[in-house]
């Protein structure tokens, strides 16, 4: 039986990566800090990992024993705690997966996003998501898994839409954010004509494709000629006045039209005003990855009820 090492097994996407592999008969172990996750866990039929992101040796242990490990864990941690610091230790994470997997074909596969690395350009699996960097964003992880490469280890990236949408989103999504930012104002902002484009993925669409990832790179001897960059998207340029009409119309409020520079708006909303498209054209051909689910437009609807 295959064993894969996961972090984030008990988050918004980890959870359905983690529940397919189950499902398909893999041997999961995941990372928690809590009680409460152990248990969320052990009822799933996965086994539990005491620990927590700032163990790189325990990281390493896991990932010798196992023969992949899917990297979705990122967040607060007791030492680490802003942003930088937490790309910090995402870096110092994979680094340690790679030790426990170094000599090896073992795949460790880790979590990018499409968001703000090469804005106004179409993002391609064949780009590179550290251009410009870290003048935009101080997230690692691209940068960590290019370094694996380097040297040797078989490394992947998932790069994730800005927006992840599906049940369970309310408290956390870019989109939900913004729903509930303009019914509290009483209307939604349109910065610059809405002209830029954004991508989206459903929550399960996206589980699914760090199981084929996973099992892509599990498969095969050939690992240079290999795509080692994927794209999570569903939506790969919709307008940003188009979501702004739907949350317009769905709340029964006006838009604000605004002109803005988005280098000198705070994070969520330089996110809302740039212009960040993205191709899963590769990622589709490559994994066999068809998007099934609900698109952000129709999803959107939960969101008004």
């Amino acid at each position: 039986m295959t064993t894969v090492f996961m972090t984030g097994a008990t988050g918004y996407v980890g959870s359905k990566a983690a529940a397919e592999l189950v499902e398909k008969g893999y041997n999961v172990r995941a990372l928690t800090h809590s009680d409460k996750g152990a248990e969320k866990l052990t009822q799933q039929g996965i086994t539990a990992v005491k620990g927590d992101l700032e163990d790189n040796a325990l990281l390493t242990t896991e990932a010798k024993n196992a023969d992949a490990v899917l990297h979705l864990g990122m967040g607060v941690t007791e030492h680490y705690n802003t942003f930088e610091g937490i790309s910090d230790l995402d870096s110092q994470n994979i680094h340690a997966f790679g030790d426990g997997v170094k000599g090896t074909t073992k795949p460790v596969i880790v979590t990018h996003g499409t968001a703000s690395m090469m804005p106004g350009q179409f993002f391609t699996e064949n780009d590179h998501a550290d251009a410009g960097f870290p003048s935009r964003s101080p997230r690692l992880s691209e940068v960590a898994a290019r370094e694996l490469l380097a040297d040797g280890i078989n490394a992947y990236v998932v790069r994730l839409a800005p927006s992840v949408h599906g049940e369970g989103d309310d408290d956390h999504g870019f989109i939900p954010q913004l729903v509930t930012e303009s019914q509290k104002q009483g209307y939604v902002i349109n910065y610059n004509g809405g002209e830029n484009r954004w991508t989206a993925v459903n929550v399960l669409d996206a589980g699914h494709l760090y199981v084929l990832a996973l099992e892509y790179a599990l498969n095969g001897d050939d690992n240079d000629k290999k795509l080692h960059f994927f794209n999570a998207n569903d939506e790969e340029q919709l307008k940003m006045r188009v979501v702004v009409k739907k949350i317009s119309d769905g709340l029964n409020i006006p838009v604000k039209e605004e002109h803005a520079d988005p280098e000198k708006l705070d994070f969520s909303h330089q996110l809302f005003a740039m212009d960040i498209p993205a191709s899963s054209k590769l990622t589709r051909e490559t994994l066999k990855w068809t998007p099934t689910h609900d698109d952000l437009l129709t999803d959107m609807a939960r969101y008004f009820k």
